[in-house]
């Protein structure tokens, strides 16, 4: 990301008025369009996206998010890519749309395992995004084989509190 669109970005952080974060989120995504650079767009959509959610104006950032998602579709942005479909997932499931987050989920883990480049953490995390869903959806079966396929990846990459969250995970679904 560009200095300028980062620059914007981290002036926009911080508590304050949401308006006037909000205006300084909008300048960081319109430099970053202008400037050609997708990274920073990228960023400047998903802090804009964090800060409506957080307001919880869900509309607008499933919108931005899906803003984000076309952008990186549009110039190779790496492993971006499949973390923002997954975060437009989060987004969609903490807005009680699970159809259209399962399809964020799956999309991202397909995208992450087609990758070679994919860290065992950043599957695990995605793994575990989309055993949540599943178990909320009350789809047991589907949840204890997502919930043992993270809880492998967190143990081989020594992530505890992953193992630890998919063996409470398990437990509770074995005892339905």
């Amino acid at each position: 990301m560009a200095s300028r669109t980062t620059d914007l970005v981290h002036d926009a952080d911080g508590p304050g008025d949401p308006a006037r974060r909000r205006a300084a989120l909008e300048a960081a995504c319109d430099a970053a369009r202008e400037a050609g650079e997708p990274r920073g767009q990228v960023a400047a959509l998903r802090a804009l996206a964090a800060h409506d959610a957080g307001l919880g104006d869900f509309d607008s950032a499933t919108g931005l998010y899906r803003e984000a998602v076309a952008a990186c579709r549009r110039t190779p942005c790496g492993t971006l890519l499949p973390h923002t479909v997954r975060h437009l997932g989060d987004l969609l499931h903490r807005a009680g749309r699970s159809a259209e987050a399962e399809e964020a989920y799956l999309e991202a883990l397909g995208l992450y395992r087609s990758d070679p480049a994919t860290t065992k953490g950043d599957l695990a995390n995605a793994i575990r995004a989309w055993a949540v869903l599943l178990e909320s959806m009350t789809r047991p079966g589907e949840a204890v084989e997502a919930w043992g396929e993270a809880r492998e990846l967190y143990l081989e990459i020594g992530v505890q509190p992953g193992v630890e969250e998919a063996d409470q995970a398990l437990e509770r679904l074995s005892a339905r």
